[in-house]
C-alpha cells in the first residue's frame, strides 16, 4: 500500500463534522508520514523493532540527517505524534475539537512527505549521515554498504 494514501483520507477526514472524523484524520495523517518516513529509511538499509520504540527513533534518524528539510521534518514528525497520541488516547481531551486542527495536522503530514520525497529518489549525502547515527547512537540494524 502507498502511505501517500493515508494522508489524502486524511485529507477527506478532516472536513468531516465532527471530532472522531478529526481525530480520525490526525492519526491517518500521523500514520501517512511515518511510513513515508519508514520507506525511505528502509531503502538505507534500516530496519526498526516493531515495537513503540521505532516511531521515536525514525523521527530521531531524519532529524541526524544533516539536511535542513530532513532535520525539520524530524520535528514536525515528533510534533504530529504528540497530536495523534492525544487524537488517539486522551478522547477527554477538548485540543482536537476542530476541523481547522484536522487541516493543520495533514498539512504538516504533507509537508514531512514534501521533504522526504527527493531523497527518496536520490539519497546522497544523507545516507551515510543517518546509517551511521542509526548504528552507533541508536544501535540500529543496518544493512548493506555504507
Amino acid at each position: 500500500m502507498n502511505p501517500e494514501n493515508f494522508i489524502a483520507v486524511a485529507r477527506v477526514l478532516a472536513a468531516g463534522p465532527n471530532q472522531a472524523h478529526w481525530r480520525s484524520a490526525v492519526s491517518r495523517a500521523y500514520y501517512g508520514a511515518f511510513h513515508v518516513a519508514m520507506r525511505l529509511l528502509a531503502s538505507l538499509g534500516i530496519t526498526f523493532s516493531k515495537t513503540a520504540s521505532a516511531h521515536e527513533k525514525v523521527a530521531f534518524c531524519l532529524r541526524a540527517a544533516h539536511d535542513g528539510a530532513l532535520t525539520e521534518a524530524g520535528r514536525k514528525l515528533t510534533t504530529l505524534r504528540e497530536i495523534r497520541n492525544t487524537a488517539d488516547y486522551r478522547l477527554g481531551d477538548r485540543s482536537i475539537s476542530s476541523t481547522k486542527l484536522a487541516i493543520v495536522q495533514v498539512g504538516r503530514a504533507e509537508e514531512i512527505v514534501a521533504a522526504i520525497a527527493p531523497l527518496e529518489r536520490n539519497p546522497g549525502a544523507v545516507r551515510k549521515a543517518i546509517r551511521d547515527y542509526a548504528r552507533s547512537v541508536l544501535k540500529l540494524n543496518v544493512v548493506g554498504e555504507d
